[in-house]
């Protein structure tokens, strides 16, 4: 299971429902299209000002191996590093780039697909904030993470175990 964001303009889930075309749904973890290719991603999602210092970096890593003169292979490793960097951050720059363009983090979900978390995220909108669904936490509070329900095939287990559902504490 994946876990992705659920950005909106409106910032609630009756916004999504008012406009669910504006709804941009982002995944947590390492993104490998930016691991790749990352100039080609940045453009994609328009992330102008990321792309920008990507570009800016790159020139500057050339111009310093070049300087002092640095075999190809350190050159690219040093290049690698920065694509894995891409990679490791990417989604989370997006969610800058999303917070910057006005778009709100209205939730977060969980799905084996894009389609599917995004399916829970309006089916829990419909639902006014139900089980797939948990409210982000106010900013600058610290809070603990929200419980996450569980599944109703799980409920009569007991919530001991090797690996502890996501909010619940261990």
């Amino acid at each position: 299971m994946k876990i992705y964001t659920v950005h909106h303009p409106a910032g609630t889930p009756e916004g999504m429902l008012r406009d669910p075309e504006s709804t941009v749904l982002v995944k947590e973890g390492f993104s490998w299209p930016a691991f790749f290719i990352p100039a080609v991603w940045l453009i994609y999602k328009r992330m102008w000002i990321v792309l920008v210092l990507y570009i800016a970096a790159s020139i500057l890593v050339a111009i310093l191996l070049g300087i002092y003169h640095i075999p190809e292979y350190p050159g690219v490793l040093v290049a690698l590093a920065l694509n894995l960097a891409m990679g490791l951050e990417g989604n989370d720059l997006l969610r800058w780039t999303l917070a910057r363009r006005g778009l709100d983090m209205v939730a977060t979900v969980v799905g084996r697909d894009m389609g599917e978390a995004e399916h829970r995220a309006f089916e829990a909108a419909v639902e006014g904030a139900g089980p797939a669904m948990a409210a982000p936490a106010p900013a600058g509070s610290r809070s603990a993470a929200p419980s996450v329900p569980r599944h109703p095939r799980f409920a009569d287990t007991p919530d001991d175990g090797l690996f502890p559902e996501p909010g619940r504490p261990a």
